[in-house]
């Protein structure tokens, strides 16, 4: 917990002083908490909360989801997923968030069938088709990202700016960037 100061954990992480801010992080990886910590800190963003559930001995990621939710220091949760236990009950939670007007954003671990063989490896968890969670995240108005990097860039800009109607725009000076941003 950010704004106390609480660190409970293993990594390198809980050993710094995190900046407060409005961004939870719930994670089926406590290791990766580092990376996206760091990350946030770059780009200048605070946290309220981490939560690292591991392997859902006692509660499960949409447990933390509903708790962090009705944090008022709360207004962004970055999730990262290996599996939802209940997509019902997860898209009342994403109902929730809209309603009081926080973002969720997600990265799910195990898209193809190699990374859902690691990932049931990690959990012990089944990681299902990367397409129902697409669909549940597009449904649910959760913004799913595909990289570490994109969970906390998307997390700081929600933090930072909330959602912002209309479209994307990119530029670039170099031809060859410009042909990477629109692939």
């Amino acid at each position: 917990n950010a704004h106390t100061g609480l660190a409970v954990g293993f990594n390198t992480a809980h050993t710094r002083r995190i900046p407060a801010g409005d961004i939870a992080i719930i994670s089926h990886s406590g290791a990766l908490f580092d990376v996206l910590a760091v990350q946030l800190m770059e780009f200048g963003a605070g946290m309220s909360i981490f939560v690292s559930c591991g392997n859902e001995a006692d509660f499960n990621i949409l447990d933390y989801l509903e708790y962090v939710l009705e944090q008022k220091e709360t207004n962004v949760v970055a999730m990262l997923v290996d599996a939802l236990p209940d997509g019902e009950r997860f898209r009342r939670l994403a109902a929730r968030a809209h309603a009081l007007n926080k973002h969720i954003v997600a990265l799910k671990i195990g898209l193809t069938k190699e990374g859902a063989d690691a990932a049931n490896a990690h959990s012990s968890r089944l990681a299902s088709v990367a397409g129902a969670y697409a669909a549940l995240f597009e449904s649910s108005g959760v913004a799913q990202v595909y990289s570490l990097e994109g969970l906390a860039t998307a997390a700081a800009l929600l933090s930072f700016y909330g959602k912002v109607e209309g479209g994307l725009a990119a530029i670039s000076a170099s031809g060859a960037g410009a042909a990477l941003l629109a692939a």
